[in-house]
């Protein structure tokens, strides 16, 4: 019993190996497209199709990088609230540059709010 369950483990181990790979090597596909480098066209388009398919499946740097497309508008249409979504869900993972991204958008806000203060105060 205790080999089959060994047996079990390796092989849904190998498995994720696989998966992970595939994710990287198609993360790096899009990225390849986003630059127009490795021998792909430049195609924003492209790249935000091949990212969201990615960041569907949960893969963290495919959100963070399908947020900043979002946010630039480039290859999508721009839309901050979609592009925080994606931060957020990426962030939720615990990718740093994700997180950090947040951060900027919280500290942003509140400099924002303290101006709408000020204005207030003074009207």
């Amino acid at each position: 019993m205790k080999k089959i369950f060994i047996l079990i483990s390796l092989l849904l181990f190998s498995v994720s190996i696989h998966a992970a790979d595939d994710s990287l090597e198609r993360y790096n596909k899009a990225t390849s497209y986003l630059l127009g480098k490795n021998g792909q066209i430049k195609s924003p388009q492209i790249a935000a199709k091949l990212f969201l398919e990615l960041a569907e499946d949960g893969y963290p740097m495919a959100q963070y990088m399908l947020g900043k497309l979002y946010l630039k508008g480039q290859g999508v249409p721009k839309d901050i609230d979609t592009a925080v979504t994606w931060f957020y869900l990426s962030a939720n993972q615990h990718f740093l540059p994700a997180i950090k991204k947040l951060s900027e958008f919280k500290e942003k806000a509140s400099f924002q709010e303290l101006d709408l203060e000020k204005i207030a105060v003074v009207n």
